[in-house]
C-alpha cells in the first residue's frame, strides 16, 4: 500500500508488525488499499496508516497489548482507531484507554461481533457508548446472520447497538502471503469500511476548513445511513448501512442564489430604513439605513413582502426565483399612507 507511516508489534515487542494471520492485512486493505498492481481499492485509498499488531498468529489478543496500542496510536497522532476485534467480556482498562483516545479527538470504531443472530450479543469494545460499533450486511443490505445484535447495557444505560452497518460478507481484500487477494467475512470486515468512511469525512471537513469531533462523525454516519430493518436505529442494523456519498455530501453547504434590492418610497424614491422583508419561509431580514436588503437563499421561488407599519401600505407579494450563484435585483416601492389632522369634540 505504500502509505504505512509507522508500526509496532505489541505481541513480540518489536518495530516489525508483520502479519502472521492475514486478518490485519485484509482489514488494512479495505480501509486504504490503493489498487496498485491489483484490481480493487479500499474505501479511503489515499489514507496514511499506523499499524499496531496486538493479536498473535492464532488471533488471540491480550488486553494489555490492546491498551498499549491505543495509547501508542494516540501518541503517534492517529485520527481514527479501527478495531476489528472484540470480546464478550468488558475490560475496564480498554474502556479507560478508549475514553482517553476519544477525549483526545480520536474516532474509535470497532466490530460489533460475530455472535449473532440472538439479541444482546454485542462485543466489547464495540459496546462502549462512544465507540462506533459496526454490524455486517451482505451485498443486498441484509444483515449477516452472524452479526451481533443489541441491545447492550453499559454503566446502567441500555444502548441500541450496533451503531451502523457496512459490507461484511465475502469481502475481497489483500492476502498476506502474496500480492493477490482473498475473501473474508465478519464484522471485522465491516469495521474498516466504516473507518474508511470516517477518514473520508475528516478529509472532506479539512478541505472545507473545518473539523469534526468523534461525536460528530458518529452522528453524521448514523444520520446519512440507508435505514434498514425497523424504522430508525434498531438493534440489528443500527442506524442502517453507511452511505459514504451522502455522508460527505452532508458537509457541503447547499448551493445558494441571492436576492437583493432597495425598498423605497414610491413617490420620492428615497430608501426606507428598518423595513421588514419577509418570505414564505421562516427567513426574513430588515433593510439598512439606505433601504437596502439582501438574502442568500437556496434555489426556489420566494414570495417577498415588505412591511413598515403604520407609515406605509404593505406591498403586494412579489414572487422571486433565485438561481445558483446568481444575483436577482428586486427593488420594492411602498406607498405612504395619507396623513392629516382630525379635530372635533367627544361627548360622553
Amino acid at each position: 500500500m505504500g502509505r504505512i507511516i509507522k508500526g509496532y508489534d505489541f505481541v513480540n515487542n518489536d518495530n516489525d508488525p508483520a502479519d502472521d494471520d492475514g486478518h490485519g492485512t485484509h482489514v488494512a486493505g479495505t480501509v486504504g488499499g490503493n489498487g496498485a498492481g491489483g484490481t480493487t481499492t479500499g474505501v479511503a485509498p489515499n489514507v496514511s496508516l499506523l499499524i499496531a499488531k496486538v493479536c498473535n498468529s492464532g488471533g488471540w489478543c491480550f488486553n494489555s497489548d490492546i491498551v498499549d496500542a491505543i495509547q501508542w496510536s494516540v501518541e503517534n497522532g492517529a485520527d481514527i482507531i479501527s478495531m476489528s476485534l472484540g470480546d464478550t467480556a468488558r475490560s475496564n482498562t480498554i474502556h479507560l484507554a478508549i475514553n482517553n483516545a476519544i477525549n483526545m479527538e480520536v474516532v474509535v470504531i470497532a466490530a460489533a461481533g460475530n455472535d449473532g443472530p440472538n439479541p444482546g450479543t454485542i462485543n466489547y469494545p464495540g459496546g462502549e457508548k462512544n465507540v462506533i460499533a459496526a454490524g455486517a450486511v451482505d451485498g443486498s443490505d441484509v444483515i449477516a446472520y452472524f452479526s451481533s445484535r443489541g441491545p447492550i447495557t453499559v454503566d446502567g444505560e441500555v444502548l441500541t447497538k450496533p451503531d451502523v452497518s457496512a459490507p461484511g460478507i465475502n469481502i475481497i481484500s489483500l492476502y498476506y502471503l502474496s500480492n493477490g487477494y482473498t475473501i473474508k467475512s465478519g464484522t471485522s470486515m465491516a469495521t474498516p469500511h466504516v473507518s474508511g468512511a470516517a477518514a473520508l469525512l475528516l478529509q472532506a471537513a479539512r478541505q472545507l476548513g473545518t473539523t469534526l469531533s468523534p461525536a460528530q462523525i458518529k452522528s453524521i454516519l448514523e444520520n446519512t445511513s440507508v435505514d434498514k430493518g425497523l424504522a430508525g436505529k434498531d438493534n440489528n442494523y443500527g442506524a442502517g448501512r453507511i452511505d459514504v456519498f451522502a455522508a460527505i455530501e452532508s458537509l457541503v453547504p447547499p448551493p445558494l442564489g441571492f436576492i437583493n434590492g432597495t425598498v423605497m418610497d414610491s413617490v420620492d424614491k428615497t430608501g426606507i430604513a428598518e423595513v421588514m422583508i419577509s418570505t414564505n419561509t421562516s427567513i426574513s431580514t430588515m433593510t439598512d439605513a439606505t433601504g437596502f436588503y439582501s438574502f442568500a437563499l437556496t434555489p426556489g421561488t420566494y414570495n417577498l413582502t415588505a412591511t413598515f407599519l403604520p407609515t406605509y401600505y404593505t406591498n403586494r407579494t412579489i414572487m422571486v426565483s433565485p438561481v445558483i450563484n446568481a444575483e436577482v435585483v428586486q427593488d420594492i416601492e411602498l406607498l405612504k399612507k395619507p396623513t392629516g389632522n382630525i379635530s372635533g369634540t367627544i361627548t360622553i
